[in-house]
């Protein structure tokens, strides 16, 4: 693969056309996880939008992106399977839906190159096949509870390429168990925990945490 070859042109962001209400859901996890951090020197990989990039410009994060693609005005035009920064430079590194657009291994090695820039923590979102229901339980004076079912019968089903991504989380062969044991080993070379989750309002987007 080519990293270096885009996929999608700049007209795949206008906002009507590439934001739903479950890639908003999307961002504010996104914006969630970084706010909440006292840290402020973050990598952005991908400028997509730039929706997310501007609202923490605008809380006070310093935040450098990089995109293969130098029409999205990027900071720095390059590949995640090698940046171009020094171990360490950055506090907090992300890659929202970005991994998912290159091969597995390659994938593999984009994670290891954020670690390896990142200080603090790595936050990644990835797609996730596998269907599930959203439950919503309410009661008075009492908070919300929600929660997911998946089928335990469902059996994972073949990605092929489909000009944009290479693998999906629990797709035949990327099944969830192979994925976090592969992150695991790469996150144990650099002392770092790992937790997941998917999100209620987009279970389509799976997010993995690395601190």
């Amino acid at each position: 693969m080519n990293n270096s070859q885009k996929q999608v042109d700049i007209d795949h962001y206008n906002f009507c056309n590439y934001v739903s209400e479950e890639r908003w859901s999307s961002y504010w996890q996104q914006l969630h996880e970084i706010l909440k951090l006292p840290y402020v020197n973050i990598l952005t990989i991908g400028v997509g939008d730039g929706i997310v990039t501007n609202i923490l410009s605008q809380n006070n994060k310093i935040v450098t992106t990089v995109d293969i693609d130098e029409e999205l005005h990027p900071n720095i035009v390059a590949s995640v399977t090698k940046l171009p920064f020094k171990e360490k430079e950055f506090e907090v590194c992300c890659a929202f839906q970005v991994l998912e657009h290159m091969p597995y291994t390659d994938s593999l090695i984009a994670l290891e190159e954020l670690l390896r820039v990142s200080e603090k923590s790595v936050i990644i979102s990835l797609p996730n096949q596998k269907p599930v229901r959203r439950f919503l339980l309410t009661f008075p004076y009492v908070r919300q509870f929600k929660f997911l079912i998946s089928n335990p019968f469902y059996q994972p089903k073949i990605h092929n390429f489909d000009g944009e991504h290479y693998w999906e989380v629990n797709a035949k062969n990327y099944e969830l168990k192979r994925v976090l044991s592969d992150f695991k080993k790469i996150a144990g070379k650099y002392n770092r925990t790992i937790s997941s989750n998917r999100l209620f309002g987009n279970p389509y987007h799976h997010f993995f945490i690395f601190d």
